[in-house]
């Protein structure tokens, strides 16, 4: 588990989390993370990989969905 899903599911008990990655990923994994997001079509997205490969996945993940 990601400490930080333990950490907020601890702090918001009926929180449902539906899916984590760590932010360490190589360029070729980046494809299938962003297709899962696309696939799991979450309420709220958080990202927090870096500049500029956050604002390189949230907007490949939600371009699809929009």
């Amino acid at each position: 588990h990601i400490p930080q899903k333990l950490n907020i599911e601890k702090k918001y008990p009926d929180i449902r989390i539906i899916g984590t990655h760590t932010g360490y990923f190589t360029n070729e994994e980046e494809k299938d993370i962003i297709d899962e997001i696309r696939n799991l079509k979450p309420d709220i997205l958080l990202v927090g990989a870096g500049f500029p490969k956050q604002e390189k996945i949230t907007c490949l993940s939600i371009s699809a969905t929009v």
